[in-house]
Protein backbone atom coordinates (compact mmCIF):
# COMPACT_ATOMS: atom_id res chain seq x y z
CA UNK A 1 0.00 0.00 0.00
CA UNK A 2 2.83 2.40 0.85
CA UNK A 3 4.44 1.77 -2.55
CA UNK A 4 1.13 2.60 -4.26
CA UNK A 5 0.89 5.95 -2.42
CA UNK A 6 4.41 6.81 -3.55
CA UNK A 7 3.56 6.07 -7.21
CA UNK A 8 0.34 8.12 -7.05
CA UNK A 9 2.19 11.01 -5.40
CA UNK A 10 4.98 10.84 -7.98
CA UNK A 11 2.44 10.81 -10.84
CA UNK A 12 0.57 13.78 -9.32
CA UNK A 13 3.78 15.78 -8.81
CA UNK A 14 4.96 15.05 -12.36
CA UNK A 15 1.56 16.02 -13.79
CA UNK A 16 1.51 19.32 -11.87
CA UNK A 17 5.09 20.07 -12.94
CA UNK A 18 4.28 19.43 -16.62
CA UNK A 19 1.09 21.51 -16.41
CA UNK A 20 3.05 24.41 -14.87
CA UNK A 21 5.76 24.09 -17.51
CA UNK A 22 3.12 24.15 -20.26
CA UNK A 23 1.51 27.25 -18.73
CA UNK A 24 4.86 29.08 -18.62
CA UNK A 25 5.50 28.08 -22.25
CA UNK A 26 2.12 29.46 -23.32
CA UNK A 27 2.70 32.73 -21.48
CA UNK A 28 6.13 33.06 -23.09
CA UNK A 29 4.74 32.33 -26.58
CA UNK A 30 2.06 35.03 -26.13
CA UNK A 31 4.67 37.63 -25.10
CA UNK A 32 3.63 37.88 -21.46
CA UNK A 33 7.23 38.22 -20.26
CA UNK A 34 8.24 40.58 -23.08
CA UNK A 35 8.48 44.34 -22.71
CA UNK A 36 5.98 46.69 -24.30
CA UNK A 37 6.32 49.73 -26.55
CA UNK A 38 3.85 52.61 -26.24
CA UNK A 39 2.76 55.05 -28.93
CA UNK A 40 0.48 58.09 -28.74
CA UNK A 41 -1.58 58.98 -31.80
CA UNK A 42 -2.99 62.50 -32.15
CA UNK A 43 -6.32 62.50 -33.98
CA UNK A 44 -8.96 64.99 -35.09
CA UNK A 45 -11.75 62.52 -34.31
CA UNK A 46 -11.98 59.34 -32.25
CA UNK A 47 -15.11 58.15 -34.03
CA UNK A 48 -14.90 54.37 -34.43
CA UNK A 49 -11.89 53.97 -32.16
CA UNK A 50 -12.17 52.07 -28.89
CA UNK A 51 -9.80 50.12 -26.67
CA UNK A 52 -8.93 46.87 -28.41
CA UNK A 53 -8.92 48.25 -31.98
CA UNK A 54 -6.01 46.52 -33.76
CA UNK A 55 -3.01 48.30 -35.24
CA UNK A 56 -2.01 46.41 -38.39
CA UNK A 57 1.13 46.39 -40.53
CA UNK A 58 0.85 44.64 -43.91
CA UNK A 59 -2.41 43.03 -42.76
CA UNK A 60 -0.92 41.57 -39.57
CA UNK A 61 -1.98 42.86 -36.13
CA UNK A 62 1.13 44.15 -34.35
CA UNK A 63 -0.53 46.08 -31.52
CA UNK A 64 -3.79 47.44 -30.20
CA UNK A 65 -5.36 50.58 -28.81
CA UNK A 66 -5.29 50.60 -25.01
CA UNK A 67 -6.98 53.90 -24.13
CA UNK A 68 -8.38 57.18 -25.43
CA UNK A 69 -8.13 60.57 -23.83
CA UNK A 70 -7.77 64.30 -24.22
CA UNK A 71 -4.61 66.34 -23.94
CA UNK A 72 -4.35 69.74 -22.19
CA UNK A 73 -5.53 71.63 -25.27
CA UNK A 74 -8.57 69.39 -25.86
CA UNK A 75 -7.03 67.31 -28.64
CA UNK A 76 -7.66 63.59 -28.87
CA UNK A 77 -4.88 61.22 -27.84
CA UNK A 78 -5.11 57.53 -28.68
CA UNK A 79 -2.67 55.33 -26.78
CA UNK A 80 -1.53 52.10 -28.45
CA UNK A 81 0.63 49.32 -27.09
CA UNK A 82 2.94 46.94 -28.97
CA UNK A 83 5.24 44.10 -28.02
CA UNK A 84 8.87 45.17 -28.32
CA UNK A 85 9.48 42.66 -31.11
CA UNK A 86 6.81 44.40 -33.23
CA UNK A 87 8.05 47.93 -32.57
CA UNK A 88 10.73 47.51 -35.27
CA UNK A 89 8.06 48.16 -37.93
CA UNK A 90 7.31 51.63 -36.55
CA UNK A 91 9.63 54.18 -38.16
CA UNK A 92 9.87 57.96 -38.03
CA UNK A 93 8.47 58.16 -41.57
CA UNK A 94 5.55 55.78 -40.86
CA UNK A 95 2.01 56.92 -41.56
CA UNK A 96 -0.91 55.86 -39.38
CA UNK A 97 -4.36 55.75 -40.98
CA UNK A 98 -7.68 54.94 -39.34
CA UNK A 99 -9.70 52.61 -41.60
CA UNK A 100 -13.43 52.41 -40.89
CA UNK A 101 -14.97 49.98 -43.38
CA UNK A 102 -18.70 49.78 -44.00
CA UNK A 103 -18.72 46.17 -42.83
CA UNK A 104 -16.44 45.06 -40.01
CA UNK A 105 -14.53 46.82 -37.31
CA UNK A 106 -12.17 49.74 -37.45
CA UNK A 107 -8.41 49.29 -37.57
CA UNK A 108 -5.36 51.51 -37.61
CA UNK A 109 -3.13 50.79 -40.61
CA UNK A 110 0.62 51.45 -40.42
CA UNK A 111 2.64 52.07 -43.57
CA UNK A 112 6.41 52.35 -43.40
CA UNK A 113 7.82 53.11 -46.86
CA UNK A 114 11.46 53.00 -45.74
CA UNK A 115 12.27 50.25 -43.24
CA UNK A 116 15.84 51.57 -42.96
CA UNK A 117 14.59 54.84 -41.43
CA UNK A 118 15.23 55.51 -37.73
CA UNK A 119 12.90 53.72 -35.32
CA UNK A 120 10.32 55.60 -33.31
CA UNK A 121 11.27 56.20 -29.68
CA UNK A 122 9.04 54.82 -26.94
CA UNK A 123 6.09 57.08 -25.96
CA UNK A 124 6.39 59.18 -29.10
CA UNK A 125 3.41 60.98 -30.63
CA UNK A 126 2.37 60.62 -34.27
CA UNK A 127 -0.52 62.02 -36.30
CA UNK A 128 -3.43 59.69 -37.08
CA UNK A 129 -4.97 60.23 -40.52
CA UNK A 130 -8.52 59.19 -41.44
CA UNK A 131 -9.34 57.39 -44.67
CA UNK A 132 -12.55 58.31 -46.49
CA UNK A 133 -14.55 55.57 -48.15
Amino acid sequence: MNKMHFKVGLFTAASLFLAGLFLVYLLHARGFFEGTFHLNLAAASADGVAPGVPVVFSGIAIGSVTSLGLNDSGGIVIRAEFLERNAKWLKENSTFTLDKPIVGGAKIRVESPDLDAPALPDNSTMLLLTSDI
